[in-house]
């Protein structure tokens, strides 16, 4: 059997089998009102991911909070999208607390950003777009509100990262 990209066809985990990868993408960062740069990159990579043939792509589907407004442009991107009931903040903050997990149909779940859910039994990948934080904190914005400031520096203190 050849591989083929975005196939599963050997690895320590499951049996071997033919049928694509299961992704789900975290696409919350478009939900924003200004998706910044994370945002940008989501976009690219959607439109990469639609640019691939059909045989070898994996199976995506997206997972966002709740849309604001009618029609939902998330849907039109010619993915599966799962919203949650949830409004953006509140869906965030579940997931930094390990309230909620991903759905269990999938391999992979790829965080896009440091916001991410617990994904079960699935292989969690998480992309790094910045660490000028961690040479400057003052380069990280600080909140127009009165809540503490927080940055990836304070999640890291608070909770270290997870092996295994």
């Amino acid at each position: 059997m050849t591989s083929q990209p975005g196939v599963r066809t050997t690895g320590t985990g499951p049996a071997p089998t033919d049928r694509p990868v299961r992704v789900l993408l975290l696409v919350e960062q478009l939900r924003r009102k200004a998706a910044g740069g994370i945002g940008t990159y989501v976009w690219g990579l959607i439109q990469g991911l639609t640019e691939l043939p059909d045989q070898g792509r994996p199976d995506i589907e997206l997972f966002a909070s709740r849309p604001r407004e009618k029609p939902d442009l998330l849907a039109m991107l010619g993915f599966p999208l799962r919203s949650s009931v949830l409004p953006g903040p509140v869906l965030t903050r579940a997931w930094d607390r390990g309230l909620l997990r991903a759905p269990g149909s999938f391999d992979v779940v790829q965080a896009l950003s440091m916001a991410t859910v617990e994904p079960g039994l699935a292989a969690l990948v998480s992309t790094v777009h910045d660490l000028l934080w961690r040479h400057g904190p003052w380069s990280v914005p600080i909140a127009s509100s009165s809540r503490p400031r927080w940055s990836p520096l304070t999640w890291w203190a608070r909770e270290p990262p997870r092996t295994g």
